[in-house]
């Protein structure tokens, strides 16, 4: 069975799963990572970020109708699929940007989902939210280095 198909029939798996039990998401998402994992790099980051895609829009459904506790598991989900992507990404250098890019849209996503919730949600969704930053700010210096890095080198072209 090719890569491409494995993780196909893993993620039907993971929505079968998580229309029968609330608890099977955080298992199935531990899965999807642990398969994800000897995949190729850029394989591995679409997989994870997808599976974080997912269980973002799940939460905001979960918000939505006032399931709080499923809401916040898919949430937490969503941030483990994201750190394991960014864990393929970096190691491979596949993958970074759209990686990047896809954790952008989940913080204003996460922004936007804070307004419409109770006080006692916030805080968890604060937490996710700083979480995520941590995680593109990764990504970011793996993309183009720190301002440190640049410096040096800067300095070492200066130099005769």
């Amino acid at each position: 069975m090719s890569r491409v198909a494995e993780l196909a029939l893993l993620f039907l798996l993971t929505a079968f799963c998580a229309a029968q039990d609330t608890t099977a998401p955080a298992t199935a998402a531990a899965a999807l990572v642990q398969t994800a994992g000897p995949a190729s790099g850029a394989e591995c980051v679409h997989a994870c970020m997808g599976t974080a895609r997912r269980s973002l829009a799940d939460a905001v459904k979960l918000f939505g109708d006032e399931q709080a506790k499923q809401a916040h598991e898919a949430i937490d989900v969503s941030l483990s699929s994201v750190r394991g992507a960014v864990d393929c990404a970096v190691a491979a250098r596949k993958g970074e940007k759209a990686a990047e890019i896809d954790i952008r849209k989940m913080v204003r996503r996460l922004d936007e989902l804070m307004r419409s919730v109770d006080m006692e949600d916030r805080e968890h969704l604060t937490q996710t939210i700083s979480a995520l930053e941590q995680q593109r700010d990764r990504l970011l210096v793996a993309l183009f280095g720190t301002v440190a890095d640049k410096a040096a080198d800067r300095a070492a072209e200066k130099k005769p």
